[in-house]
């Protein structure tokens, strides 16, 4: 869906998109609303331009939320940007570990692995509070990938 601003609402002299809505009812809006007028092809093409700059956008707060308290990224941010954001950070911390431990710091990837397992650990505890179905259904999106990040590390520790 497209959050549609009508002519006029904010001083627009055409019908304009100011961002998007998922299936789940998550908005995410633009940088800059897009005027919905002429050959569909032309605003079309402007209109997806607009949807990534949103979410590039949107990722950059993501990614800053990340650091503070995890129970609160979590009901801020986009489910997808939850995802998006905890595959670059666990990729940022692997390959500190591993560039740890080519510089002589064996048990790098151990306690990097520790850690991981503390935070699955604090998402699962988080998961069963008093949750929204839609906080609940990210949090366990959220779970899903950092388990499968915590056995990806767990592989590479054995190897």
């Amino acid at each position: 869906k497209m959050i549609i601003v009508p002519v006029g609402k904010a001083g627009n002299r055409v019908v304009q998109c100011a961002g998007m809505i998922s299936g789940d009812g998550e908005q995410c809006t633009f940088v800059e609303n897009v005027d919905l007028e002429g050959a569909v092809e032309s605003w079309l093409a402007t209109l997806e331009q607009a949807m990534i700059m949103g979410v590039a956008k949107h990722l950059q707060g993501s990614l800053h939320g990340y650091k503070g308290k995890k129970e609160k990224w979590i009901k801020e941010w986009h489910g997808q940007l939850l995802i998006t954001t905890g595959a670059i950070n666990w990729t940022m911390d692997c390959t500190k570990a591993l560039q740890a431990i080519t510089g002589g710091n064996k048990n790098a990837m151990r306690q990097l692995k520790k850690k991981q397992i503390g935070y699955i650990s604090r998402c699962t505890d988080f998961v069963r509070g008093n949750l929204t179905k839609l906080e609940r259904n990210k949090t366990v999106a959220l779970i899903t990938m950092e388990i499968h990040n915590r056995d990806v590390m767990e592989r590479m520790v054995k190897s």
